[in-house]
């Protein structure tokens, strides 16, 4: 079963705004797509190194994963629950939904 939990950009934005932020923020694309852009303040860690690499996501925040158009990022939430994460979200239409949105990426 995949994973459910899901952010609209627009909350993800609210959140990583506020003052008192407690976010990780997953860009779990590979490098050739990394280079057209991030959502500023994201984390890089591409999905095939997501199993040997558990120990950079963190347990006491917010974890937002997301991908090209969310659906990488929904299987990424849904291994990441497997092993443990509770707080865990997938962004709603990925990369794509925040720039139609207007928003800039770095």
């Amino acid at each position: 079963m995949l994973y459910s939990d899901e952010i609209e950009v627009a909350e993800l934005q609210q959140q990583l705004a506020s003052a008192s932020a407690n976010v990780q923020l997953i860009d779990i694309r590979h490098h050739a797509e990394i280079v057209r852009g991030m959502i500023p303040g994201a984390d890089r860690l591409p999905l095939p190194l997501l199993p040997q690499s558990l120990h950079q996501v963190a347990r006491d925040k917010m974890v937002v994963l997301y991908c090209q158009i969310g659906d990488r990022s929904t299987h990424a939430c849904s291994y990441l629950a497997q092993n443990g994460f509770n707080n865990v979200y997938n962004l709603r239409g990925g990369i794509q939904a925040w720039t139609n949105s207007g928003l800039k990426v770095a």
